[in-house]
């Protein structure tokens, strides 16, 4: 028996508890997702309650995530272009930009016309431009 720190009532020896086994990540999302499966499909009944009160929240949470990457991202390209010892390699980066926001608008461009074409030939089918 140990004696207590005020010395006056003996303490009993702990016992060693096992160590609980952690799931892994994985089943823990997959839990989740079958959770968050079961609450939509609960809520499907009362969509009321789920605009008033759950989408304040997934409101929020989008808030913050906009709020958190949207500087990782910048800062992270800052770094990258500090880093470049020569300025000539910001200059190619540069070029190779442009070269591609150049091809992808010419690609738009050469296709907008068969978009064209075939509302004009069918006019009732769902086509929608690029």
């Amino acid at each position: 028996m140990f004696k207590s720190a005020a010395g006056t009532a003996p303490m009993q020896p702990s016992k060693a508890r096992k160590p609980r086994k952690k799931w892994p990540l994985s089943i823990k999302i997959f839990i989740a997702l079958v959770l968050g499966i079961l609450v939509g499909l609960c809520f499907m009944k009362n969509p009321g309650f789920a605009t008033r009160y759950i989408q304040p929240f997934g409101t929020i949470f989008l808030n913050l995530i906009k709020f958190v990457v949207v500087p990782i991202v910048f800062f992270s390209i800052i770094s990258g272009v500090i880093s470049l010892s020569d300025i000539r390699e910001v200059a190619e980066i540069g070029v190779r930009t442009r070269w591609v926001r150049y091809k992808n608008e010419n690609r738009s461009l050469k296709e907008e016309p068969n978009v064209q074409i075939c509302r004009r030939d069918c006019p009732d089918a769902a086509v929608q431009s690029p």
